[in-house]
């Protein structure tokens, strides 16, 4: 009958009336196929809420994600049913629908009434289908860690052991281990960033404080400097190429050679895949761009900071000469 409903293109009133005749029984509920979504409300919620009660959260949020009655559905009821149908086990042999999800994601993005801690535990249950190949980003998720320290060092905690110990406290699950890894291995989130992008220096110092200083009193402190230097090498560039200044002198600090440490390592990986030009041309550029902002650096008074540009600069020369030398050598066997 579900299946049914779902093909023909009836009114919504004829929906309506329709669906007060679906069974109650939940064996039929249990076991009912679902192909399309629907374009009533009325019809959508009486479906919903048979399956909720079957446990059937995955196929409910497929035909969610299939329908066109967004705008009347409740953003704190599909968190819930979201999260439900991410964490917890679902009846059924439905398997989720990876689209649709980003798409009603997305569509929560919208929403100015779902709570960031919300929105952003939705993104982090889903978020290996939040990739780079994704339309929808996990924004929420990327604002919290930027804007709660107190979360962020959470995530560096679960994830790390103390440096004094031998082993971590718990063994986590796959599943999780997965999540935590693609946040912290490529993270390129710049602290005191609000959810329009837009950076307060104030709060950038803040989070600074309180992360440094719990980093410290939880033995913690190397990875959690190079995570976030990491991240600061993402910060958008002024006029003259450099970060903002409130920025750089927070690198130049004398002590904070290991998120100086962690600045080099995600300027490096910025990079990513690239051609090898046997000339080294592409590499001769970067270095002269680098040994560039380093003059600057050093112009303006951080010495420290122009020194991780300048190595930055040598890396790239030394690669340049790798790979001009690689080429003359195969010319050779030639």
């Amino acid at each position: 009958i579900a299946d049914i409903l779902s093909m023909i293109p009836f009114t919504a009133a004829m929906r309506t009336v329709i669906s007060e005749l679906l069974p109650e029984d939940n064996i039929y509920w249990e076991k009912a196929s679902f192909v399309y979504g629907y374009d009533d409300s009325t019809t959508l919620k009486f479906i919903i809420e048979k399956l909720i009660k079957c446990k059937r959260y995955v196929t409910a949020i497929n035909i969610i994600g299939r329908s066109q009655c967004e705008k009347e559905l409740n953003p704190n009821k599909l968190c819930k049913l979201l999260k439900m149908a991410g964490a917890e086990e679902s009846l059924g042999e439905d398997i989720i629908d990876n689209y649709e999800v980003q798409q009603l994601i997305g569509w929560l993005q919208k929403q100015e009434n779902v709570p960031l801690d919300i929105l952003s535990d939705i993104e982090f249950i889903y978020l290996p289908i939040l990739d780079d190949t994704s339309e929808i980003k996990p924004k929420a998720l990327r604002t919290r860690l930027s804007q709660d320290a107190n979360y962020f060092c959470s995530i560096i905690e679960l994830y790390y052991k103390r440096k004094s110990a031998s082993r971590p406290l718990q063994k986590l699950s796959d599943a999780l281990n997965e999540r935590l890894f693609n946040i912290l291995f490529e993270f390129s989130i710049v602290p005191g960033t609000d959810w329009n992008g837009k950076f307060d220096e104030s709060k950038f110092r803040d989070w600074m404080s309180t992360v440094t200083k719990w980093s410290k009193e939880n033995d913690r402190y190397e990875v959690t400097m190079h995570t976030v230097g990491s991240g600061l090498s993402y910060s958008n560039p002024k006029g003259n190429g450099l970060p903002l200044e409130v920025i750089i002198r927070e690198l130049n600090k004398p002590e904070n050679d290991e998120l100086r440490c962690g600045y080099l390592i995600g300027m490096r990986n910025q990079r990513g895949m690239h051609y090898v030009d046997h000339e080294g041309k592409p590499e001769i550029e970067l270095s002269k761009k680098f040994i560039r902002l380093s003059d600057e650096a050093e112009r303006m008074g951080y010495s420290r900071y122009s020194g991780v540009l300048r190595s930055i600069s040598d890396e790239y020369k030394r690669e340049a000469a790798h790979n001009i030398q690689k080429c003359k050598a195969e010319n050779q066997e030639e």
